[in-house]
């Protein structure tokens, strides 16, 4: 396995947990490079214990700080979606994330690793989302299975990695899945750092609704219902789920798709656009022609790229981003042809829905919020509110705009009406919001 110089850190428990060290205790058998553990007290949740008991009781757990010292780990104990984490991500420049131990992580946080985090679900997804993945698998008559899978803001969903159906028996007990559950993930986390390091994921299609929690009447229900379920899936073999579809797109036969790069579903490629290796593209894109689309970038859903763009390394489009012909990024401030600056790549957000107009040129390090305007021509050289109308050289705010692209004109109460769909906007010394 290749995992020299991968700087990957673990999400864990502060405090005993059979998750938490088996994933550490793996991860350095195999090699795995841990720079830091990321260690979270324990927090109270509002969820209805469980009426029927499905897991082992383990005792005598080692704590993970005391793996952590024996190694020579790094041990930073804070909430996981604090500004500590984002700090620790920073000062040790994380790129993978593992998921040893933790609570649903805030998308700042997932974006804040370049190549991603990884999550191991006990349930194949999409079919079993959220809680109760076991009970829900004897529920809805699903395989059990543990689906690996690049995390997003969304409940089980993002880029699916691998998935494994679990082996069952005849004889077996819910005990005896849970554990199963549990130990089928360990040999998965080395194949899991080896795919994303490749760029070899896909989007998950998640169409279907997660799961909540499970009432005592449903877990006793499906607690007698266990038999048969067994009966029907008991194999004895560990078996790879069918291959999910690659997913449909259109390219032109002039352009060029790296190996490793993650294409969505309706996306239109035209002539002599190159999409780099670790690249993502999100559902129903529109890249133009002669387009680059770098080395790591990503690009949410329903972004149109129009012709002659280069959508440099740090830059993140999110969903519904138009990019009019020709307009430039940049990633560093201060290029010189003889000195080698990667490693001083500054990062550009353009938040979801924003416009930026022919030949504008957005200086690098700024972030262009969501349903900004950017007229033609215009150099943003500083970040830009949240439905801002910006031109000029260097753009300056002469405006607002709706979320359909039309002009606000505010009354004396400070409200504006957007013409074509009757939607409210509220403005303040803090900018402007949408109040119905």
């Amino acid at each position: 396995m290749k995992f020299k110089d991968t700087r990957i850190g673990v999400f864990a428990y502060n405090f005993p947990h059979k998750k938490t060290s088996d994933f550490l205790y793996r991860m350095l058998t195999e090699g795995i490079p841990i720079s830091v553990i990321l260690a979270a007290d324990p927090v109270q949740l509002n969820i209805p214990a469980p009426s029927v008991r499905t897991k082992v009781r383990h005792q005598e757990l080692p704590h993970p700080a005391e793996i952590a010292a024996r190694f020579g780990i790094k041990y930073v104990v804070c909430p996981h979606n604090s500004a500590e984490v984002l700090e620790t991500i920073r000062e040790y420049d994380l790129e993978i994330g593992i998921i040893a131990g933790a609570r649903i992580l805030k998308q700042n946080v997932i974006d804040a690793f370049p190549k991603g985090v990884i999550n191991f679900h006990p349930g194949l997804l999409p079919e079993i989302r959220g809680l109760d993945a076991l009970l829900w698998s004897i529920e809805k008559d699903v395989p059990l299975a543990i689906t690996s899978h690049l995390i997003d803001g969304r409940v089980d969903a993002g880029l699916l990695i691998e998935q494994n159906i679990i082996p069952l028996h005849p004889d077996d007990t819910m005990f005896d899945l849970t554990e199963r559950l549990h130990e089928m993930q360990l040999p998965m986390i080395g194949r899991a750092v080896e795919k994303v390091l490749a760029g070899d994921i896909r989007p998950l299609n998640i169409a279907v609704p997660y799961n909540r929690k499970l009432s005592s009447e449903m877990e006793k229900a499906v607690l007698a219902k266990f038999p048969d379920y067994l009966a029907r899936h008991s194999s004895g073999g560990q078996k790879p789920v069918a291959p999910v579809p690659a997913p449909s797109y259109r390219v032109h036969p002039s352009a060029v798709l790296d190996e490793g790069c993650v294409i969505g579903n309706g996306v239109n490629i035209w002539h002599f656009t190159h999409v780099m290796k670790g690249a993502r593209i999100g559902d129903g894109c529109n890249i133009g022609q002669n387009v680059v689309v770098s080395t790591g970038v990503r690009i949410g859903s329903n972004v149109r790229i129009q012709n002659n763009v280069s959508v440099y390394e740090g830059v993140t489009l999110e969903d519904n981003v138009f990019l009019g012909p020709s307009m430039v990024f940049t990633n560093v401030n201060n290029p010189r042809s003889a000195v080698n600056r990667k490693d001083q790549f500054r990062p550009t957000l353009v938040r979801k829905g924003a416009s930026i107009g022919a030949n504008a040129t957005i200086v690098c390090g700024n972030e262009i919020g969501e349903y900004a305007f950017v007229g033609a021509g215009a150099v943003v050289t500083k970040p830009v509110q949240p439905y801002a109308l910006v031109v000029g050289n260097p753009a300056r705010q002469i405006g607002w705009m709706s979320e359909l692209g039309n002009r606000l004109h505010f009354d004396k109460e400070n409200r504006a009406v957007c013409p074509e769909s009757n939607e409210t906007y509220q403005l303040s010394s803090q900018g402007v919001i949408k109040i119905s």
